[in-house]
């Protein structure tokens, strides 16, 4: 079976090679023409930069009606995966089954994990926390937008809905 020792050669290939511009591209400088209007600006939109729990935010159906927060630790491999209401403030648990899903795709590898529930409670089971303990899903979560993109998907008051992972800015090499 060749695909894990490819995986393991292109995710190598991309820690030693990849990584983001430490300076931020240049900007045109704009006239107040073509400035955004207030209603449009990130500081309106009022959007949270972490979640609640300190992690990474994921935009989940239109209109960001829900959001999931992602923690990831090198060191252990455990991702944990938090669902959040649409202001992205507060824990919103969902039913523990099914379980939530992050589909990853690196050169044409296309991997799934699934992430199982944390101390549900109640009948049904609902918890707002998801987890996997997996070195290589920590490894390729930090390396999107470096030739990885990455979707969670998750069943959120009998809906489906499909988020992507944003680049981690903040990753480490």
């Amino acid at each position: 079976m060749q695909r894990p020792a490819t995986i393991l050669i292109v995710l190598s290939t991309l820690l030693w090679h990849g990584g983001c511009n430490s300076q931020p591209a240049p900007q045109p400088k704009s006239s107040q023409d073509d400035a955004k209007p207030a209603a449009h600006t990130e500081a309106a939109h009022n959007h949270p930069q972490a979640g609640p729990n300190g992690g990474k935010l994921i935009e989940l159906g239109k209109n960001e009606a829900y959001h999931a927060e992602w923690i990831g630790d090198d060191e252990s491999g455990q991702v944990r995966i938090f669902i959040l209401d649409g202001s992205a403030k507060k824990e919103l648990p969902i039913p523990a089954a099914p379980p939530i899903v992050i589909s990853a795709k690196l050169a044409d590898d296309e991997l799934e994990y699934q992430l199982e529930a944390v101390k549900p409670t109640g009948d049904p089971a609902m918890t707002a926390e998801f987890e996997i303990v997996n070195k290589q899903l920590v490894t390729l979560l930090r390396q999107i937008g470096h030739g990885v993109t990455a979707h969670l998907n998750a069943e959120i008051e009998g809906q489906a809905y499909r988020g992507e992972f944003p680049h981690d800015h903040a990753h480490h090499h």
